[in-house]
């Protein structure tokens, strides 16, 4: 079964990189944005269909990724959200579980932990 994710991250090769792996190891479909702004709209878009998970950067110019997470839960929009940080710090997991985020990776991470972790959400 075909799955699809969105990715969001302003820095273009930890994009690059995440959409690499998904697509390279999975049955997924994955849109990228680099602009937090874009990827807000495209997520309340009716024609973006239905989404299996969301993956996004914690730190980004526009919006930031518990912003999108926050905006997404105040849209009843379900999709499970990951979030991808730089700063691994207690504040930034306990704030995105708070949000309801469904999962966290600090940067660097193996492309095999990612993997995993995607693995678990969309089942």
């Amino acid at each position: 079964m075909s799955h699809t994710i969105v990715v969001i991250d302003d820095d273009s090769i930890t994009l690059d990189i995440i959409v690499s792996a998904l697509e390279e190891s999975l049955d997924v479909t994955v849109y990228s944005f680099q602009d937090s702004r874009m990827a807000k709209s495209f997520l309340t878009d009716p024609k973006a269909g239905r989404l299996d998970l969301v993956i996004t950067d914690v730190q980004m110019p526009g919006y930031t990724g518990i912003e999108i997470l926050a905006y997404m839960r105040r849209q009843q929009i379900k999709t499970p959200v990951m979030l991808v940080s730089a700063e691994g710090t207690r504040e930034v997991a306990v704030e995105a579980k708070r949000f309801g985020a469904n999962g966290f990776i600090v940067k660097p991470f193996k492309t095999d932990d990612l993997l995993q972790k995607v693995k678990t959400l969309l089942k």
